[in-house]
């Protein structure tokens, strides 16, 4: 399963603060996303001019410890100057892991709005499924810095003079339309701002319905998805074919953050990747360093023990003769047999030589700073001694 998590976050705030901990939002967020294995985040409204974030504030530097691997891409009206951190609207999607790896190529609005952002996920055979995680920006009036605001300046400089909104949906579709006629699989989820039953309808004549509620697990009617809207969800993932969703799921308000629900969909990884790809077999550690000569040597010696006790040498000598005098007379089973021994006693000979103690306990921050500690007091008990201490070593612990 493949499993897709979107939320309007109402903006991520301040996401490191002066003590250089994560805020409250960001807590939630990885803990949301690693406790619940999410293949890839959907954000939509996050309030942020990248271009004015510094690296070590952002997103990209927050999250890189999160993942062994995580592919980020955003969209913002980039038709107007960065002029603070904060920027109304916005898009963002994040995939980690192995789903990362298989991201093809992103895309963000082609007006440059900041309106969606899409990436393509490379399946077999040219099956390329297509997430885009979009926000249509209502009709309020927060002054000339609301994302409603900004879009309908800019498309008036273009000589556009029509709602925002209309245009969005304008240009979703086609949008929409021209990567369906591709061939490509899309999902759409995002922050719509406008009656569930007209985004509906709207989806179902683009050949989507609503994920959550075609779903396994589904609820019906649906449960609003903002605390400050009507009767209807606000908010929703879409997709082509909704009996391939095996679950779907609407969040409670206070499991994430804001005044919005998360929610998540699993799909199938067949849907999205045309086929089910094996698990991968995760490569284990090798005990032996041949840049340690000691180690080295002690492993010649004992691998030279073993090879002597099984007659190997002698078994070798044997074969190569019999190949210099008639090679057609040769039993190659032998060579086999030969080839299984030596690398059983290379095994052996490996296993005595140097052992592996790491990995007994789970690393953690805890377990990180019990760690430093006990080590600053060995130095401290070494210098006590009259030993030499390498004083940096000192200096790394107390920024620790």
């Amino acid at each position: 399963m493949i499993r897709i998590l979107f939320q309007n976050p109402q903006g991520l705030g301040q996401m490191v603060q002066a003590d250089s901990t994560y805020s409250d939002k960001i807590n939630k967020l990885k803990y949301v996303l690693l406790k619940h294995d999410i293949d890839v985040l959907g954000l939509s409204e996050v309030n942020k001019d990248w271009r004015k974030v510094p690296y070590q504030r952002s997103l990209w530097n927050v999250t890189d410890d999160w993942f062994e691997h995580r592919r980020i891409t955003t969209a913002i009206n980039t038709q107007n100057g960065a002029r603070s951190e904060t920027q109304y609207g916005g898009t963002l999607l994040m995939a980690v892991n192995n789903i990362a790896h298989r991201i093809c190529s992103t895309q963000e609005d082609p007006r440059g709005l900041g309106r969606w952002t899409s990436m393509v996920i490379q399946g077999k055979k040219g099956e390329n499924c297509r997430i885009i995680c979009a926000y249509c920006p209502p009709c309020i009036s927060l002054g000339t810095t609301s994302a409603y605001a900004l879009q309908t300046a800019t498309l008036a400089k273009n000589n556009i003079y029509a709602c925002a909104r209309t245009i969005f949906w304008e240009d979703l579709s086609q949008y929409i339309t021209e990567h369906k006629e591709t061939g490509e699989t899309l999902i759409v989820m995002g922050g719509w701002n406008s009656e569930y039953r007209d985004v509906v309808n709207w989806m179902e004549h683009h050949g989507f319905q609503d994920a959550t509620i075609h779903s396994k697990h589904s609820q019906t009617p649906p449960p609003i998805t903002c605390t400050q809207s009507r009767d209807n969800p606000i908010d929703a993932i879409f997709i082509q074919t909704p009996n391939k969703i095996w679950q779907g799921v609407y969040l409670a308000f206070d499991y994430l953050f804001g005044d919005h629900r998360g929610l998540w969909c699993d799909i199938p990884v067949k849907y999205i990747l045309g086929f089910s790809p094996k698990q991968l077999s995760v490569a284990k550690a090798r005990q032996l360093k041949n840049t340690d000569p000691r180690v080295r040597n002690r492993y010649i010696s004992k691998l030279h023990n073993l090879l002597s006790a099984k007659q190997i040498y002698s078994k070798f000598t044997e074969i190569f003769h019999q190949v210099e005098i008639d090679p057609s007379g040769v039993d190659y089973h032998k060579f086999e047999r030969l080839d299984e021994e030596i690398t059983e006693a290379m095994a052996v000979a490996e296993r005595q030589c140097r052992k592996l103690h790491s990995g007994q306990v789970v690393w953690s921050p805890t377990y990180q700073k019990a760690c430093d500690k006990m080590r600053y007091w060995e130095l401290v008990v070494k210098e006590l001694q009259g030993k030499r201490v390498n004083i940096r070593k000192y200096e790394v612990f107390d920024k620790n």
